[in-house]
């Protein structure tokens, strides 16, 4: 929902090509957006696509070498699948990143804009506020950038605080409620 969002607010209804799947596109439909498969758009929207191929990153890198603008869901490295971790959005960004020589603005974690419209949404402040994530790197450093507490979940792809400030470090989801 944020993706779409935040390209409406900042670009107004665009034509985008997708790396991405169809979640990702259901959004943006509901934001006005209009997909295209040709490289002639405003900008290219990168979310996980484990269908990706080579023609489809090809085509998003001339896309984004015309439009100049990737934005992306989020730069996780991984997400918990069904089998443990699997490669998310990040590589996909990285690859398309180095191959069109255009940054990518990202949406999700690990970056603050994220949490400002999460909390603008919920009509909360940061300090009511616990992001509750399985990764350092993205959940645990966004909520640290945003200056929001935090907590971690063993059950995901990081296992141990590493030295992050976190309110504390759970077993499984279950033991949350002894945070409440």
């Amino acid at each position: 929902m944020l993706t779409g969002m935040y390209i409406k607010e900042k670009l107004g209804k665009v034509k985008y090509f997708l790396v991405g799947e169809k979640g990702l596109e259901e959004e943006m439909s509901k934001f006005g957006h209009q997909r295209s498969d040709e490289t002639d758009v405003d900008v290219v929207v990168v979310g996980l696509d484990r269908f990706l191929t080579y023609d489809k990153l090809n085509r998003a890198t001339f896309a984004a070498i015309k439009s100049s603008k990737i934005i992306g869901t989020h730069s996780s490295r991984f997400y918990m699948s069904k089998d443990g971790p699997a490669v998310a959005t990040g590589p996909i960004l990285r690859a398309l990143e180095y191959s069109s020589n255009v940054k990518a603005t990202i949406i999700g974690k690990p970056s603050t804009l994220m949490f400002r419209l999460a909390l603008k949404l919920a009509g909360k402040r940061k300090e009511d506020a616990v992001m509750v994530g399985d990764q350092l790197d993205t959940d645990i450093e966004g909520a640290r950038r945003a200056g929001i507490d935090s907590i971690l979940v063993k059950t995901g792809v990081d296992k141990e605080a590493g030295g992050m400030h976190v309110l504390g470090v759970v077993k499984e989801a279950d033991s949350l409620l002894d945070y409440l």
